[in-house]
């Protein structure tokens, strides 16, 4: 293998949201790659406790690097931005030293998840790019942080592949390269035939069942979601998925707004469940919901993944006005109140969720495959940069 590809984290290796670990994933089918958890760094206090932390081969082709913060009091800002820049230090020198990696040529390669690493920060690299999936906004405003190292990224990388048009459109305006790409779904896990002893937990579930997967956190439009429920009392509302509590939004009330939606008796909350469960699952559904706040500049220009694991079962999505979202007309039902939401459920219970339209969300859902972005990806810098990777 040519090249080493380096992959700063911006999120914890094992978090839910698993663009970074997937990105790592497929591209280790065909790459060497070093992924960089500058956040789960190991003080100095903890090394000999930890030191088997510190690198890593969990899988072929794989390596874990998290370094080591040199100095005390991790919790102060400036001692935080001393370790995270010792800590670039660090792996440059690993990627030096090391037999299976100094030989390779170098790819800087990060997403839209982290704000610390810059292409300067590894060294010198043959290609930097940029994976944007997401806006840098935090909550209902910019975050200034993350437009401030986007900007200076865009300044030092030599491609930007999008997963949306909506992004595509934007980041065009700032980058002379700038590509689409699918969105990435996890086909690989979702696919499981249902098994008969993972839906006894709905066997006290009556129907018609409206169901939620994924973190149950702030990006929750709450007072929508409350008037919809209280004022379905016929309808079981599912939440699939474990409740986040590090997603915050200035003055937010989460937990008061998570208390109020439990005391309605017609919801249920299933907590974490495994992926290759979510099949089995989601066919219980009798219609799936996207209840974002699209107040939040973040919720408004996304692309929920979980659009396509409720596309791939064929199940029909009702969804708040999210941009990507109104695309995808007539397989998502856009609704802004609850009053709007109760008609188009009433309308779509009101006969069977045509086949055609199931046929059509499953082709949606495989043709945004993660092995197909990646295969997307491959030819794209072949063409542009006769990199093979």
């Amino acid at each position: 293998m040519k090249y080493l590809i380096i992959i700063p984290f911006g999120l914890p290796w094992n978090w839910s949201a698993a663009d970074e670990q997937l990105t790592t994933k497929y591209l280790s089918k065909k790459s060497l790659v070093l992924t960089f958890l500058i956040l789960e760094g190991v003080s100095v206090r903890h090394l000999f406790t930890k030191h088997d932390q510190l690198f890593s081969n969990p899988f072929h082709n794989i390596y874990i690097f998290r370094p080591i913060y040199i100095l005390p009091f991790q919790r102060y800002s400036l001692i935080k931005s001393a370790n995270y820049f010792l800590a670039c230090l660090q792996l440059r020198v690993l990627v030096r030293i090391l037999p299976t990696f100094n030989h390779k040529r170098k790819i800087y390669w990060t997403s839209s998840l982290q704000y610390l690493v810059l292409p300067h920060n590894i060294g010198r690299a043959d290609l930097s790019i940029y994976h944007c999936v997401d806006m840098p906004f935090n909550g209902k405003n910019v975050d200034e942080t993350a437009n401030t190292f986007e900007n200076q990224l865009l300044r030092e990388t030599s491609i930007v592949f999008t997963n949306t048009k909506t992004l595509y459109d934007e980041k065009k305006l700032l980058h002379k390269r700038v590509c689409l790409v699918p969105v990435g779904f996890d086909a690989e896990t979702i696919i499981h035939k249902p098994l008969s002893h993972s839906i006894n937990v709905f066997n006290n579930i009556p129907h018609p069942q409206i169901h939620f997967v994924g973190n149950i956190n702030n990006r929750i439009d709450f007072p929508f979601l409350y008037s919809l429920i209280k004022e379905t009392p016929q309808y079981s509302y599912v939440f699939i998925g474990k409740v986040d509590p590090n997603y915050h939004i200035p003055n937010d009330k989460f937990d008061e707004n998570l208390a109020l939606i439990k005391t309605l008796d017609n919801t249920y909350f299933l907590g974490f469940t495994p992926k290759k469960l979510l099949f089995s699952y989601l066919h219980q559904a009798d219609i799936t919901l996207i209840p974002y706040d699209i107040s939040q500049m973040f919720n408004k220009y996304c692309y929920p993944v979980k659009t396509l694991e409720y596309f791939y079962v064929g199940k029909p999505v009702i969804s708040t006005p999210i941009s990507e979202m109104t695309k995808l007309s007539p397989y998502v039902s856009i609704v802004n109140s609850s009053q709007n939401a109760k008609k188009v459920i009433k309308k779509i219970l009101s006969k069977p969720w045509p086949r055609s339209y199931q046929l059509s969300q499953r082709q949606i859902a495989v043709s945004n495959s993660w092995e197909n972005k990646i295969n997307a990806i491959r030819k794209i810098l072949k063409q542009e940069f006769d990199i093979s990777i």
